[in-house]
């Protein structure tokens, strides 16, 4: 729009000179002069014309060019944001598959050792079991020989206190009859 402006004012500052030239110049030189500019003013009319018409063509031309471009953004934009978020979606998808296998290879995992850990448990408890037999049996044993030699040695001293009771009741009939005799 100021262009229009600006070439609207050159056109009256070149009529404002023309008509001052048209001023000082002689009379009889006059109609051949005022036709002249006429012809002249005629000619710049047109000329301003065709130049408004170009600018305004101009104008147009450019507001299409700038929605087109400003399309083009969009549209390029628009493709971006998706490329952007396909990528960004594989990518949570291939996390995602791989913190799957890597769950399963833990659980596996993970029953592994259990099983392992209960294997070891139940040869362990297995084991206690038969020290503990043995130990019980080896109890078994050394209390019935304990108990054996505690009768032997009870019957020896059943037998050893009974002759020496018997020998102490011989001295002291010998010794009463000793006395009383």
């Amino acid at each position: 729009m100021s262009l229009v402006y600006i070439l609207l004012a050159i056109i009256i500052f070149g009529l404002a000179i023309i008509l001052w030239f048209l001023l000082k110049t002689n009379t009889s030189t006059q109609d051949k002069t005022i036709a002249d500019i006429k012809y002249r003013i005629e000619s710049f009319n047109n000329e301003v014309a065709r130049i408004e018409a170009t600018v305004k063509n101009e104008m147009v031309v450019n507001r299409q060019e700038g929605n087109l471009s400003a399309k083009n953004t969009r549209e390029e934009l628009s493709g971006s944001f998706k490329q952007f978020s396909e990528l960004i979606s594989g990518v949570m998808n291939d996390t995602s598959a791989l913190q799957k296998t890597q769950l399963q290879t833990f659980s596996t995992n993970l029953n592994n050792l259990t099983q392992s850990v209960e294997q070891k448990l139940g040869s362990l408890t297995i084991s206690i079991e038969h020290k503990l037999k043995e130990a019980s049996e080896t109890g078994t044993t050394n209390s019935k020989e304990s108990r054996k030699e505690l009768k032997e040695s009870l019957e020896l001293f059943k037998v050893d206190f009974s002759n020496s009771v018997d020998a102490f009741n011989t001295a002291q009939k010998d010794n009463f009859f000793a006395f009383a005799g």
